[in-house]
C-alpha cells in the first residue's frame, strides 16, 4: 500500500453512522523526524532511559514483532489471566487495564499506539464521548507521541462514540462483536497488517447496563480475536466500577494491562512465583524485596507459604544486569539439593547467563 500520500480515512459498513471520527486537516504537520527517538517520550513520568527506545527495543526483542502465528494467541476464558505490560501485546490479544488515573492511561494508550503503527497496523482509540479527536491528538502530543502523520493518513484513528449501545436501546453483544469482524477486514482490504483497538468502557456503567450479560461478552470475544487477528484492551475505570464487577471482568479477559508503563507486578499462583513489567533501576527495592523473600523462605513465617518451585519472568520487559545478578546470588543460596526453574525469553536467558548462571546448578533456565 502507497502510504507516501496523505489519504482521507475511509467510513463506511460498520462505522458509516459514526460521528466525530478524526478528519485530517492539511494545516498540520509532522515534527517527527523519521527515526529520531524522544527522550521524555512518556511525559512526566521520565525515566532513567528513553521510554521509547525501550519500547521498541522490547517489541522486537519479546516476539511482538513480528506478529505471531494467530494461534499462538489463543487462550480460553478458563485459562488464569495473565499480567503483561501494554508493549507486550500480541495480535490477537484480548487483554483488560484497570486504571485510576488519567495520565497513566494516555501514557498506556501512547505506547500502545507506537508499537501498532511501527508494526503496519491500523489503530483506533474508542474513548468516552467527551473526549474529542481534537482532545485525544493533544493527550497523545502531551505524552511525548506526535502522531499527527498517522491521524493525517487514516492510519490512526478516533472515535467516540461507542459501537453496539445506546443509551435507549441498550447493550447488543453481537452488534458490537459484529463491528470488530468488519472494521478488522476494513483494515486488511486498505493494506494495513492488522487492527488494535483501545475500547473506554465507561459506557457499561450506565444504569440499565446487564452486568452478566457485559462478563458474557467479554468472555466470548477471546476466540474470536484471536482467530482474525485483532488486539483489543479494554478500559475499567475503577472508580466508576465495583471490586466485584471489577474481578468477573479480570477473569474474562486472558490478560491485563499492568496500570501503567515501567510498574512492576509480583504475584505468587501455588509453587510459582509470576513477575511482569520491568525490573530496572525505577523497580529496584520491589523486585528485590519479592525475591528475597521467596528465594531465602523469609516470608515464610509470615506468609506461610513454602519457597517457590518455579520463577515465571517470561513478562518481564526489561531485566537490568543488577536484577539478573541477584537472582543468581540467591540461587547459588539454595540448598545444593534444590532446584528453582526460572521460564524465560532468550534475551533475559543471555543477561542471566552473563551474571554466572551456568555456576548455579540450583538455577534451571528454561528458555520459551
Amino acid at each position: 500500500m502507497d502510504r507516501s500520500s496523505p489519504r482521507p480515512i475511509v467510513r463506511r459498513n460498520a462505522i458509516s453512522t459514526w460521528g466525530n471520527v478524526l478528519t485530517p486537516t492539511a494545516s498540520w504537520q509532522n515534527p517527527r523526524t523519521p527515526g529520531a527517538l524522544n527522550d521524555h517520550a512518556y511525559g512526566s513520568r521520565g525515566r532513567t532511559r528513553t521510554r521509547r527506545e525501550r519500547l521498541r527495543t522490547t517489541a522486537v526483542s519479546s516476539g511482538t514483532a513480528p506478529p505471531p502465528p494467530l494461534g499462538s494467541a489463543l487462550m480460553d476464558a478458563s485459562s488464569a489471566t495473565r499480567t503483561v505490560s501494554v508493549t507486550r501485546m500480541n495480535a490477537g490479544d484480548h487483554a483488560c487495564l484497570g486504571f485510576d488515573d488519567d495520565e497513566d492511561r494516555w501514557e498506556l494508550r501512547a505506547a500502545y499506539t507506537d508499537i501498532g503503527l511501527s508494526r503496519g497496523e491500523q489503530v483506533m482509540l474508542f474513548t468516552d464521548p467527551a473526549t474529542t479527536p481534537a482532545i485525544a491528538a493533544e493527550q497523545l502530543r502531551a505524552a511525548g507521541f506526535p502522531f499527527e502523520e498517522a491521524f493525517h493518513d487514516g492510519q490512526l484513528v478516533v472515535v467516540n462514540e461507542v459501537p453496539g449501545y445506546d443509551p435507549d436501546s441498550g447493550f447488543d453483544p453481537a452488534e458490537r462483536a459484529r463491528t470488530w469482524v468488519e472494521l478488522t477486514e476494513q483494515a486488511r482490504h486498505k493494506g494495513f497488517s492488522g487492527l488494535r483497538v483501545v475500547g473506554d468502557m465507561g459506557w457499561a456503567a450506565e444504569p440499565g447496563v446487564d452486568h452478566d450479560l457485559l462478563v458474557a461478552y467479554e468472555t466470548g470475544l477471546s476466540p474470536l480475536f484471536a482467530e482474525i487477528g485483532f488486539t483489543a484492551v479494554c478500559e475499567y475505570d475503577r472508580r466508576r466500577f465495583g471490586d466485584d464487577l471489577l474481578r468477573r471482568i479480570r477473569r474474562a479477559h486472558p490478560k491485563k494491562v499492568l496500570h501503567r508503563l515501567g510498574a512492576l507486578e509480583v504475584v505468587r499462583t501455588g509453587g510459582e512465583l509470576r513477575i511482569a513489567g520491568d525490573a530496572d533501576l525505577c523497580t529496584r527495592e520491589e523486585f528485590t524485596t519479592a525475591l528475597t523473600h521467596a528465594l531465602t523462605g523469609s516470608a515464610r513465617p509470615i506468609t506461610g507459604h513454602a519457597r517457590p518451585t518455579a520463577l515465571d519472568l517470561s513478562e518481564l520487559c526489561f531485566i537490568d544486569v543488577h536484577s539478573a545478578a541477584l537472582l543468581v546470588r540467591l540461587a547459588r543460596g539454595l540448598p545444593r539439593d534444590q532446584r528453582i526453574t526460572v521460564r524465560v525469553r532468550r534475551a533475559q536467558s543471555k543477561v542471566i547467563r552473563l551474571c554466572g548462571a551456568a555456576e548455579v546448578p540450583q538455577l534451571v533456565l528454561a528458555e520459551g
